[in-house]
């Protein structure tokens, strides 16, 4: 058992005015005639990262308020930009990565070696893919949990 990260998005189909959910919603409503409204529909993706203590200490510090929660908390847009440029940062200027995104000593895995700089690399790359992917679009809601 170790530090299990997840960031989790969401969206509501029925919130979105796009021709294509409206193609999708009166197909369900072709299918389920006898629904006079359509429950809400969403769909959800989630992401994963494992023993990343340093991404964590971050979401403790910048998001939770500095209190680790094992709860969901939601995460922005703008949260997500600003640890993605620290992210890349860190990973342009490795010697920078105790000061600009350092391990914490409250977690096991405290080294700046290959496996720091490769959940730093698997964190770019998931921030990368909602951030610039326009399937992730301004419908979706983001959340953040952890657990041991």
């Amino acid at each position: 058992m170790g530090l299990d990260m997840f960031l989790k998005g969401k969206k509501c189909v029925n919130s979105c005015k796009s021709n294509e959910t409206n193609k999708y919603l009166s197909s369900i409503s072709e299918l389920l005639p006898q629904y006079e409204h359509i429950p809400n529909l969403f769909i959800e993706y989630e992401w994963y990262l494992r023993q990343a203590n340093a991404i964590h200490a971050w979401f403790i510090n910048n998001v939770q308020n500095g209190k680790e929660t094992y709860d969901e908390v939601e995460i922005t847009r703008s949260q997500m930009q600003q640890l993605l440029d620290l992210v890349c940062k860190v990973l342009s200027s490795p010697s920078c990565a105790q000061t600009l995104l350092p391990t914490t000593t409250k977690f096991r895995f405290q080294e700046y070696d290959d496996f720091y700089f490769s959940y730093l690399k698997s964190t770019r790359d998931i921030l990368q893919s909602i951030l610039h992917d326009k399937l992730y679009d301004n419908y979706w809601q983001f959340t953040y949990y952890a657990c041991w």
